[in-house]
């Protein structure tokens, strides 16, 4: 399995549920440990690396919710959608950049699945 981060990165949010979109561009810090979601594929918990509030939906409550997140929320993301910052030279790093050229986006999450995974 290849992955763009490792647990204690600093990454940019590159894509993100529809109605979570304004989350596109901040910096997260990313926690392990590392979990594979049935339907979204290797996920890492996030905690926002500045203390502005975070947008995220709340499947088990039902909505979309803003508020300030810490990694005891357990609000988790999924590795593709997070593009690593790291010092100039990481191979890793380099061939991410590139592909975030032709990965930013925003998903319509897919509820049906996220139900039957337990999500």
């Amino acid at each position: 399995m290849k992955l763009r981060c490792r647990e204690g990165d600093l990454a940019l949010i590159i894509c993100e549920e529809l109605d979570c979109g304004v989350n596109i561009g901040r910096a997260v810090k990313v926690g392990g440990p590392l979990d594979v979601h049935p339907v979204r594929g290797p996920t890492w918990l996030i905690e926002p690396a500045s203390e502005e509030p975070w947008t995220y939906i709340a499947y088990t409550e039902g909505g979309v919710i803003t508020r300030p997140i810490t990694f005891d929320d357990c609000i988790e993301h999924p590795d593709a959608w997070l593009l690593p910052l790291r010092p100039g030279g990481d191979d890793l790093a380099e061939e991410s950049k590139r592909e975030v050229q032709r990965e930013i986006r925003i998903e319509a999450p897919d509820h049906d699945a996220v139900e039957e995974a337990g999500g």
